[in-house]
C-alpha cells in the first residue's frame, strides 16, 4: 500500500463511486470493484489512527500553548498591574514629598523673614536704648557740669568772700599791731 493521505484516499473513494456503473436496482445504487473498495477502506483505517493521534497531539499542544499563553498573559497582567500600582504609589509619594519640600521651603522662608524682622526690631530697639542711655548720660554729664560750674562759682565766691574777710582781718590785725606798736 502506498502512503497516501486521508484526503487522497477519500478522493480515490469518491472517484471509485463516481466512476461506478449504475445498478439494475435503481439509479441510486452502483456497482463498485470490491477489492478496490476494500483496499481504500483498509488504507483509510490504517491512516486514520495515525492522523487522529497526530491531530489529537496538535490539539493538545495547541490547548497547552493557549493555556500557557493565557497563564503568561495573566501573570504579565498581574505584574503590569503591580508595576502600575507601584508607580502610582511612588508618584503619590514623590508628589507628597514635593509638597512637603515646598511646604518646608515656604516655612523656612517664613522663619527667615520672621528672624530678619525680629533682628531689625532688636537692632532698632538696641539703637533706641543706646540713644536713650547716651541722652541720659549726656544730660547727667551736662547736669554734673552745671553742678560743678555752680559749685565752682559758689566756691569762687566763698573763696573771694573769705579772701576779702581774711584781707580785712589781716589789715585790721596790721592796724592793731601798728597801733599796739605805736602805743608801746
Amino acid at each position: 500500500m502506498e502512503n497516501k493521505t486521508i484526503d487522497e484516499l477519500l478522493q480515490s473513494l469518491v472517484a471509485l463511486v463516481g466512476d461506478a456503473r449504475g445498478s439494475l436496482f435503481g439509479q441510486e445504487k452502483v456497482l463498485v470493484d470490491r477489492e478496490q473498495l476494500l483496499y481504500l477502506v483498509d488504507a483509510l483505517q490504517q491512516q486514520l489512527p495515525a492522523e487522529i493521534n497526530e491531530a489529537k497531539t496538535i490539539v493538545e499542544n495547541s490547548n497547552a500553548l493557549r493555556n500557557n499563553a493565557k497563564q503568561d498573559a495573566a501573570d504579565i497582567r498581574r505584574e503590569a498591574n503591580q508595576v502600575l500600582k507601584d508607580a502610582q504609589e511612588r508618584a503619590a509619594s514623590l508628589i507628597e514629598e514635593t509638597k512637603i519640600v515646598a511646604f518646608a521651603k515656604e516655612r523656612q522662608q517664613e522663619i527667615l523673614d520672621e528672624a530678619e524682622e525680629q533682628r531689625a526690631k532688636l537692632i532698632a530697639g538696641a539703637i533706641q536704648y543706646a540713644d536713650r542711655i547716651l541722652e541720659d548720660a549726656q544730660k547727667t554729664v551736662e547736669n554734673t557740669m552745671e553742678a560743678l560750674k555752680s559749685g565752682f562759682t559758689v566756691l569762687q565766691e566763698q573763696a573771694k568772700t573769705q579772701l576779702t574777710a581774711s584781707e580785712k582781718e589781716l589789715s585790721d590785725t596790721r592796724k592793731a599791731m601798728k597801733s599796739a606798736s605805736a602805743d608801746a
